[in-house]
């Protein structure tokens, strides 16, 4: 049987919806930018994300489960003929909550304990894309003249997840959620 025109763009058609739908809930963090300046002997670090949440994160999320986003940087000094030696690290971690009372939904730095709330998901994954100003690195712990390489991704913290979800979270493709390493060189 030979298909027409219009069978087969029907066909192309609808493959296209449904793959766009499939697409549509799968969650994605990227990071957008990150640079490094030193200022009185501190590197600051600057970053922006792109948070996509699932629709299984974002249901969990109005069900009072806490979301934890991470964001990873590492210093490492390159080696010829051995693996690269680690020289500094930082975790920054961040609390995403709805909190039911209130509707609103909370951002918590947990490092620093600051909290703010917001009206909606979209105004607080807003707040969450922008890092600016990070003290980073003391830079009185790299030597003078010599190269070094870091590195920062985002990512859900699967293990801040209650242990009912951490199981699933870690079976599932839609919960293991990371950006790329992204990576530059500090001189």
């Amino acid at each position: 049987m030979i298909w027409s025109w219009q069978a087969r763009r029907l066909v192309l058609v609808a493959l296209l919806c449904f793959s766009a739908a499939v697409q549509a809930d799968s969650p994605d963090f990227r990071v957008d930018r990150v640079s490094s300046e030193l200022r009185d002997g501190v590197y600051y670090l600057d970053a922006d994300f792109s948070f996509k949440l699932g629709d299984e994160m974002r249901e969990a999320l109005r069900n009072g489960v806490q979301l934890v986003l991470a964001v990873d940087f590492t210093v490492t000094r390159p080696r010829r003929f051995w693996l690269d030696e680690y020289v500094a690290g930082l975790k920054q971690r961040y609390s995403l909550r709805f909190h039911a009372l209130t509707r609103q939904y909370l951002v918590q730095n947990m490092n620093t304990g600051i909290q703010k709330s917001y009206h909606n998901l979209v105004s607080a994954l807003d707040a969450l894309r922008v890092l600016r100003n990070l003290p980073a690195l003391d830079a009185g712990i790299l030597q003078q003249g010599v190269q070094y390489d870091t590195q920062l991704r985002v990512y859900l913290d699967i293990d801040a997840l209650p242990v009912a979800l951490k199981v699933r979270a870690y079976t599932k493709k839609g919960w293991n959620v990371s950006s790329k390493w992204v990576k530059w060189h500090i001189p």
